[in-house]
């Protein structure tokens, strides 16, 4: 009865390790943002999130890397995205669900072993996303009160000439 109750603990813990995974679309949504983020912080986090995937998942990344973009991952700014654009980034992570997804259709986003991985960009991602959340609420907070600046001034402006025009007609 010890041992059945050990292997059921053992079987439930590789279910939920495995049940781990999350969808390509999230992980090509969380690699965009960080690549577009013109913040070498993240992108550098990005580089060290690859130092986590294991040696025989990294062979097949390596290989689409270099025949999609053999220039390599280019440079993170303002003016430059990092690993191509999205067609290009799709098109790594095709080329790698290609080589990796087993013949049950497990894709690697599934693989026990990619999770140190996938939580690392999945953190980058967040981060990503968060502060981009804050640029355009602090922009559209600007914008809003740039508005409100102009309509005081428009209606200062507009109370002064009439208040000059009603002196004219007093006078």
């Amino acid at each position: 009865m010890k041992n059945f109750i050990l292997v059921l603990g053992v079987f439930f813990a590789v279910c939920v390790f495995w049940s781990y995974g999350y969808s390509d679309e999230e992980f090509i949504e969380q690699w965009n943002c960080i690549s577009e983020s013109g913040d070498n912080d993240l992108c550098n986090g990005f580089q060290d999130c690859i130092k986590l995937v294991p040696q025989c998942n990294l062979l097949p990344y390596l290989y689409c890397m270099k025949k999609i973009l053999p220039d390599g991952a280019g440079s993170c700014s303002k003016t430059e995205e990092a690993y191509g654009n999205e067609k290009q980034r799709r098109e790594v992570d095709k080329c790698y669900s290609d080589i990796t997804t087993l013949p049950n259709g497990d894709n690697w986003t599934t693989f026990p072993a990619m999770a140190p991985f996938l939580g690392c960009v999945e953190d980058l991602g967040n981060k990503c996303k968060s502060r981009k959340n804050s640029e355009s609420s602090e922009s559209s907070e600007s914008n809003s009160h740039e508005h409100s600046k102009s309509s005081e001034s428009g209606s200062h402006e507009h109370s002064k000439s009439s208040e000059s025009g009603s002196h004219e007609h007093s006078k």
